[in-house]
């Protein structure tokens, strides 16, 4: 009895020993799987630019920057990569045309954002090197305009025009997804009357004015 005892006890550690041994495969079997996807996901997000619109050095402690005339409403888009330089990161950041920091995005190597123009004004894109004092930094940019605000430009009559008896013809231009526009008459500030509650946006109407 004490002889099966005595053999159960050194069979039972084994087994223990066995699945500790096991369960260390197992769990560095796990690590390493998760280190290899972390590694892959890493490398799949720096991909260079298909087509990139500029490629551009900037030299340390330099920046760079592109101008846009933007509507309200209008949405840029603005893809970049750092493909050589260092850490391969820049800073990214967006001023309009007063210097007031709109939109601060930090340090970046690479990534696809969208800008929505608070208001109408001429704003600045920079890509800024200054936080590397050694390191040039080769950058591929491309920007698109993939959405217009709503905005209307009235293009006749012009202010001092004269309304004659007869037809008159209002002109104007539209950006952004405008169906329908409603047409009022102002003398200065004041409003005096409206002229079509709803029309379609043609770009053109013809307004009569019958003789007084």
């Amino acid at each position: 009895d004490f002889c099966r005892s005595f053999g159960q006890i050194k069979e039972n550690k084994f087994n223990k020993k066995e699945e500790k041994m096991r369960n260390k495969k197992t769990i560095f079997g796990t690590i390493i799987f998760l280190f290899a996807i972390i590694g892959i996901c890493n490398t799949l997000n720096v991909v260079a630019l298909d087509n990139p619109q500029y490629t551009e050095t900037i030299s340390p402690g330099a920046k760079l920057y592109f101008n846009f005339d933007l509507n309200e409403g209008d949405k840029l888009r603005i893809d970049f990569e750092v493909i050589v330089g260092g850490q391969k990161d820049i800073k990214f950041y967006i001023l309009d045309s007063a210097g007031i920091t709109v939109e601060y995005y930090g340090l970046y190597i690479q990534g696809t954002f969208y800008f929505v123009a608070p208001y109408e004004d001429t704003f600045r894109i920079y890509f800024s090197n200054t936080h590397s004092i050694f390191t040039s930094k080769t950058i591929e940019i491309s920007f698109n305009i993939v959405e217009y605000g709503k905005s209307i430009v009235i293009l006749s009559p012009k202010t001092n025009d004269v309304f004659v008896n007869g037809y008159n013809y209002i002109i104007w231009t539209t950006t952004g997804s405008i169906d329908y526009v409603q047409i009022l008459l102002y003398y200065g500030n004041s409003f005096v009357d409206v002229i079509e509650s709803r029309t379609y946006n043609d770009g053109s109407y013809n307004w009569y004015l019958s003789s007084c």
